[in-house]
């Protein structure tokens, strides 16, 4: 069976890709789990009764599928997907009450109902704030792609960083194909060749933080003025800034070199 996987990581245009999905295979087909929590409840079985996988889902956990795989993931500079991610997370919190967001399991969206601001946020010592943090901004790329699961630090502390970025970067270059949020119409375009499926038409920019292109400037006028912000900004992206150049620079080298039909011998597949 042919099986397409795709890696999202959160706020990085992850929703348009599944609209484009969603519109062009059976429902059926979809494996129901998007989020790690969900992944988990599926025996081995079961998981290979379906074809299409999508969300925030352990790479390695999906080694058990059977066939052909063309897996896949977006990806996004680093920086904005922190900012983007934090206020997608805020405006829950803020319209949402906490005891929704715990029936919800979103305690770490819940957190957020205590700070007002991204400094207080990010420069907390509250331990369940520091592990979602950790989580989900501390060098999101590079840490999943490394060890291809969820949970830094918790599952592998001891990783030097060159080990990290070499294994993330070797890694994430098996995928079939990595998009670039930033060139999503570019990216889209070439995935929907690739995968032989019509591209939608409300594919782009779906689920975007409607306030955040208003608050940009005030966000990074924010970190600017205060030192252990911005020194916590430039740590959480270091190595992620070094697995993000690399997948930009490869995808607009293959841009440049191939048309958009001829994609099919430009990208990887899993065997």
């Amino acid at each position: 069976m042919n099986r397409i996987i795709f890696l999202h990581i959160p706020k990085t245009g992850g929703t348009s890709v599944k609209q484009m999905l969603f519109s062009n295979f059976d429902k059926q087909a979809v494996l129901p789990a998007e989020l790690l929590s969900d992944q988990a409840t599926y025996s081995i079985d079961t998981l290979n009764q379906y074809s299409i996988f999508h969300g925030h889902l352990d790479w390695a956990c999906l080694d058990c599928l059977t066939g052909n795989k063309f897996t896949f993931t977006m990806l996004r500079s680093p920086r904005d997907r922190i900012i983007s991610n934090y206020f997608y997370w805020k405006e829950r919190a803020d319209e949402s009450s906490r005891d929704d967001l715990i029936r919800d399991n979103l305690p770490h969206i819940a957190d957020l109902k205590d700070y007002d601001s991204l400094t207080q946020y990010f420069l907390s010592d509250k331990e369940s704030t520091r592990t979602a943090i950790n989580i989900t901004f501390n060098n999101m790329y590079a840490y999943y792609f490394a060890i291809r699961r969820y949970g830094w630090p918790y599952v592998n502390p001891t990783m030097m960083p060159d080990q990290v970025v070499s294994n993330a970067i070797s890694n994430i270059n098996k995928l079939s194909f990595v998009g670039i949020t930033e060139y999503m119409d570019m990216s889209i375009s070439w995935l929907s060749s690739a995968l032989g499926i019509r591209k939608t038409k409300h594919t782009l920019h779906v689920n975007q933080t409607q306030s955040l292109a208003r608050k940009r400037e005030a966000i990074e006028r924010e970190i600017r003025m205060n030192k252990e912000l911005e020194s916590t900004f430039e740590e959480f992206t270091a190595l992620d800034k070094i697995v993000y150049k690399n997948m930009r620079e490869r995808f607009l080298q293959i841009t440049r070199d191939s048309r958009y039909d001829d994609l099919s011998t430009s990208v990887r597949r899993d065997d």
